[in-house]
Parts: C-alpha cells; sequence; structure tokens
C-alpha cells in the first residue's frame, strides 16, 4: 500500500482549521487515524487533500477511517514523523492515548 497521509488525532482539526480527523471526539480515549492511499498525486493534490480542508468525513476512494487505544505506523524504510508541527522522529511509531490525562478549563 502506498500512503500519502496518516493522519491520527483525538481532535477533529489540526491548527489553522485544517479539520483532519473528522470523526475524533476529545474525550472518548479513542485515536482517530485519516489515511490517503492508494490513489495518484493528481487525485491526493487536487481531489481528496482539497475536500479534508473543506472539513467534515471524506467518502471518496483513497481515504480511509480507522481508530483505536492503540495505534502502530510501520514503512519498509524510516519515514519522518510530524508530531506537533515538528519532525521528532521516524517511523515505526507506536501511538497511545492516554484517556483524561489532561484537564481543561474554557473560560469566556
Amino acid at each position: 500500500n502506498k500512503a500519502w497521509l496518516i493522519a491520527c488525532g483525538n481532535t477533529t482539526s489540526y491548527g489553522g482549521g485544517l479539520y483532519i480527523c473528522p470523526h475524533a471526539v476529545p474525550t472518548d480515549g479513542i485515536l482517530n487515524v485519516t489515511l490517503l492511499h492508494n490513489v495518484g498525486r493528481f487525485k491526493v493534490l487536487f481531489r481528496l487533500f482539497p475536500a479534508l480542508l473543506r472539513g467534515g468525513p471524506v467518502f471518496k476512494k483513497g481515504v480511509s477511517y480507522i481508530e483505536g487505544k492503540v495505534i502502530t505506523v510501520e514503512s519498509d524504510r524510516p519515514i519522518p514523523a510530524i508530531v506537533d508541527g515538528e519532525i521528532i522522529t521516524s517511523t515505526p511509531l507506536h501511538i497511545k492515548v492516554h484517556e483524561k490525562a489532561l484537564r481543561l478549563i474554557l473560560t469566556m
């Protein structure tokens, strides 16, 4: 399988409003993964990625959604991984959610 993007999160969007994990719920203890895979470059750049930018789930060939409490990403060679906007590691990755590890207070 050829993956163009593997985005993992427990919230729906990344900084700047990129709604990449539309099914994510921050309080459910589940990691959501959006995959762009097994399609050509043209379709990724001009059809799939723009659809993801608009927000909401994209139900098209080449976009898959999976979820779990532990996510492992492996590749046949090391591939850089971006975490919170920084390249900090490479594959293989082992990602685990720590349920209720952070309490947030919203003030208005």
